[in-house]
């Protein structure tokens, strides 16, 4: 990230860690090496300037995380962001 991080999560068996920040992106690391597995922009650069905080949510099973602040038309919104297999 290359602005404040306001939200992170820990995938459901901590392999994984998501990130959101004010830079508009949502990383997804992978915490036995500390990688970049993922790097989400798009449905964040229409949104809403800097916010107070970001609260990302793994799904229970781990394929799935929402994330706020995002943007698509035509109002603001979450978003899920699915894990590829």
């Amino acid at each position: 990230h290359n602005s404040f991080v306001k939200g992170v999560a820990w995938d459901p068996i901590g392999k994984f860690l998501a990130s959101q920040a004010d830079d508009k992106c949502c990383i997804i690391w992978r915490v036995d090496d500390w990688s970049i597995v993922s790097k989400v922009t798009e449905p964040y650069q229409s949104s809403m300037g800097a916010t107070f905080s970001l609260r990302l949510c793994w799904s229970p099973d781990g394929k799935a995380v929402t994330t706020c602040n995002s943007y698509k038309k035509p109002s603001h919104t979450a978003s899920v962001l699915e894990r590829g297999d």
